[in-house]
């Protein structure tokens, strides 16, 4: 059975679903292939012999997804096909009827997938149910993904071993362009600390790790969890780097002091926009004024703090951007980023805006596509506040926007 995910970070999830199904008793051999790693040769060789071939993807990963079970088929008719992650989720339907694909999967994997791969449901989309306690959860399956490629790449990049943690799943909001709610249907799960912290000893030990990312959509849910994991982790004397996203609502000094104690090296936080109208129609559930404070607190802790800004909101006019660039130069953040807003399938303004799947969405991702236009904005005209910001900032890019700025 073979997975697909072209990403650079590790394929964390798809380890879930692997040890999940390990840890069912499944007699079967699992080998996982990533499009960022291994040539379409080598999966389509390896599929041969392969019973089923699953695919994760996003809406980007989706026509290589495509053409590589096509040819899966012509080497290995019998192959049954399964395709989940954020694109089939959103949009199962039309996911399974385009040519190849046999099963979808629908939502975070492992209980599905695990039925999927025991024969227990007939259905072609199945939809799988979320794992209700995270402490029951085997660890993901570093290995099986090949997970030392990624932290290779990682040290090649930034001279640092890095890899990735999950602490929680699940989002209490709901904004406007994220389609997290589908995945996880608003059920919020977090692990227990010391058994978070176990896993955080392991992977730190045996991969010799130098910054932890967590995945989470958000770690501080509830502020409480995050002081009680960083006690946690102060007390164990973990030795490593961490680097989170926080939502700018959920936060006080102390978190923040406790953070820096326990060896958060940088907060990641969604500003968005400086315009409290456009962010209203986010529906962040943040303030201008929350925003400002966590900077501040967080800046006082002795935290880096990466701020995400995004530009094309439909109702977004010029003297929104102008807030925007305003609020960029008064929160003084470490490092920034702006994105282009990108309505991926199973995002509000998707369902609102664009209803089209006619798009080629393998020349789109949140930095960037030749679609997205607004009442206020064309394309070029984003692409140009994008690149206004990108110059007025270079010093404090984000990598990917550092590598597009130099290029340019």
């Amino acid at each position: 059975m073979g997975f697909k995910g072209a990403s650079v970070w590790d394929a964390l999830g798809v380890g879930y679903i692997i040890s999940y199904i390990k840890a069912s008793g499944f007699p079967g051999q699992i080998e996982f292939y990533s499009g960022a790693f291994d040539s379409d040769e080598t999966i389509i060789k390896t599929c041969e012999d392969a019973d089923l071939a699953g695919f994760s993807c996003t809406s980007p990963q989706l026509k290589h997804a495509l053409t590589l079970a096509s040819k899966i088929k012509t080497v290995n008719l019998e192959c049954k096909t399964v395709f989940g992650g954020w694109h089939p989720t959103a949009m199962p339907g039309s996911t399974l009827k385009m040519a190849n694909v046999d099963y979808v999967v629908v939502g975070e994997g492992e209980e599905g997938m695990l039925r999927l791969v025991n024969g227990e449901t007939n259905e072609r989309i199945v939809y799988s149910e979320p794992i209700k306690n995270l402490d029951l959860l085997p660890w993901s399956d570093r290995d099986t993904i090949k997970v030392e490629r990624h932290i290779q790449l990682a040290y090649k990049e930034n001279g640092e071993r890095i890899t990735s943690i999950m602490g929680t799943r699940g989002c209490p909001f709901r904004c406007v362009y994220c389609s997290e709610f589908l995945m996880t249907r608003g059920l919020i799960r977090m692990r227990t600390p010391s058994k978070l912290v176990d896993e955080i000893e392991y992977v730190v030990g045996k991969y010799k790790i130098d910054l932890l990312k967590f995945v989470d959509a958000e770690i501080n849910k509830s502020v409480s969890w995050v002081k009680s994991l960083c006690k946690e982790l102060i007390d164990r004397r973990v030795d490593v780097e961490f680097e989170a996203n926080i939502h700018a609502a959920f936060a006080d000094k102390e978190m923040f002091q406790l953070m820096k104690r326990a060896g958060f090296r940088q907060i990641d936080i969604g500003v968005e926009t400086g315009s409290p109208r456009i962010l209203k129609a986010m529906r962040k559930g943040t303030t201008i004024n929350q925003i400002r404070k966590v900077f501040k607190w967080s800046k006082q802790a002795g935290l880096l703090r990466r701020a995400y800004f995004m530009v094309g909101m439909p109702e977004e006019k010029p003297e929104d951007v102008k807030l925007t660039f305003k609020l960029a130069e008064e929160i003084e953040p470490d490092m920034v980023g702006m994105t282009i807003l990108m309505p991926f399938p199973g995002t509000y303004i998707f369902n609102k805006y664009v209803k089209s799947e006619n798009w080629d969405w393998s020349v789109c991702d949140e930095y960037g596509n030749p679609y997205w236009k607004t009442e206020a904005f064309n394309n070029e005209d984003l692409k140009v506040i994008q690149k206004t910001f990108m110059e007025k900032f270079r010093d404090r890019l984000c990598y990917r926007l550092r590598q597009h700025c130099n290029s340019s």
